[in-house]
């Protein structure tokens, strides 16, 4: 018997529920639109197909989310300093690439079908916090509107 059917289905949801909202360094975005369906979805989810599901639509509103802010910061940049984030922006398209080709490395050896669902979680993760640094970004650029908690 392999050791994820030893793991009881409610234990095993936990750890996933765990896993998929609680990565450390990672502040809790109670409120934002893209975390509240997700954790809707999750919470209607009956299998890790269904999880795994959820996970993708969240990395993919996450991504969108992501290219909007991209997209807004270099219209409010100067030229030299666009330049500058496109330059950061490859490089931080390497770094996840890197980071996506090192989980699948080291979860593809493990048995279960959690592990997945733990590299999609991290890539989530990875997404959301260059989404909001960029979002961020910007707001310091212009100085006006409500301050953002998300932001430092």
């Amino acid at each position: 018997m392999s050791r994820c059917a030893r793991i009881r289905p409610a234990v095993f949801f936990a750890v996933i529920a765990a896993l998929l909202l609680s990565t450390p360094g990672t502040p809790v975005l109670a409120g934002h639109p893209i975390d509240a369906a997700f954790e809707a979805c999750r919470q209607k989810a009956m299998d890790t197909a269904s999880i795994g599901q959820c996970t993708t639509t969240a990395r993919q509103q996450w991504d969108k989310e992501l290219n909007a802010a991209y997209a807004a910061l270099m219209q409010a940049l100067e030229p030299g300093a666009r330049e500058a984030l496109k330059a950061s922006e490859r490089a931080w398209i390497g770094f996840r690439d890197a980071e996506i080709k090192f989980l699948r490395e080291r979860f593809s050896t493990q048995d279960g079908t959690i592990w997945p669902l733990v590299e999609e979680a991290q890539v989530v993760d990875l997404t959301r916090k260059r989404a909001i640094q960029l979002r961020c970004y910007g707001k310091m650029m212009d100085m006006e509107g409500p301050p953002d908690a998300e932001c430092p």
